[in-house]
């Protein structure tokens, strides 16, 4: 989970149609108003696509490689029935996976029982992870934890380390260029093929910790860890190769990264 900026209000989405269509769910004309259109997209756009929760990704009608991806729901923070006039409030709505909105969230009431809402609240002061699993650094993160059953190996994280320990996975590509960098440090002469091979290789592997990627903050706090990433980064800055993108790209990392 990471922290979300709050969605850009639609112009279409005035303060009166906002009450409009308060009004018109609780008189029972529209019983689905979160799904006008461009609420939903300024919703789907607050979490990058992605669930609020979990961080997995969802489908974008903008990319046809995520067609096979779950549709997001639109989860409300306050249960909308008990809360009804919160319904299309934008700071009450959340992109959510099928999973964490209706198998675990369900009906789930936030203020009796508060969850992080990751636009209001910054996750990384709630949330940690230890020896690949979520844990609480604070009741409401203990409670986030639970709820969405972060902390949970076999339903959460196996998956999540699936996609560093695998071949050619997160860890496999970071030793890759380990061993890249080590050879270059020492080659002579330098080679422009070999610091293209290196900064493309950094940027894909950095991108993939970034807050639009899934399960950013796992990955980020992961990487930011791994001795072989800081020797990387020593090795770049000796050779007058850590630029200013990849200094940009950190900043973006370490935002995601629970640490």
């Amino acid at each position: 989970m990471i922290k979300l900026e709050r969605c850009q209000r639609p112009k279409s989405f005035t303060t009166a149609k906002e009450n409009e269509l308060t009004t018109e769910y609780i008189t029972g004309k529209n019983l689905t108003p979160w799904q006008t259109a461009y609420i939903k997209k300024a919703v789907r756009k607050q979490s990058h696509y992605k669930c609020a929760y979990c961080e997995c990704l969802g489908k974008n009608p903008s990319n046809k490689d995520t067609s096979k991806l779950p549709d997001l729901h639109t989860d409300h923070y306050f249960l909308k029935k008990v809360y009804p006039y919160k319904v299309v409030n934008l700071d009450n709505l959340l992109s959510a996976c099928p999973t964490c909105n209706s198998e675990r969230k369900k009906e789930l009431d936030a203020l009796d029982e508060p969850i992080i809402h990751p636009v209001i609240h910054n996750p990384k002061e709630h949330l940690g992870i230890k020896n690949h699993l979520f844990y609480g650094k604070t009741a409401l993160g203990e409670k986030t934890a639970t709820i969405f059953k972060l902390k949970n190996f076999r339903e959460h994280c196996l998956k999540l380390m699936e996609l560093l320990f695998d071949d050619n996975a997160y860890y496999s590509q970071l030793d890759k260029l380990h061993v890249i960098c080590q050879n270059y440090s020492q080659e002579t002469p330098k080679t422009q093929e070999t610091r293209n091979t290196i900064t493309d290789s950094l940027r894909q592997i950095m991108q993939q910790a970034t807050p639009t990627a899934k399960y950013s903050a796992y990955m980020a706090t992961h990487l930011l860890q791994y001795p072989a990433y800081q020797d990387i980064k020593t090795i770049l800055n000796q050779e007058q190769l850590w630029t200013n993108e990849f200094i940009e790209l950190e900043k973006q990392v370490s935002f995601c990264a629970l640490i």
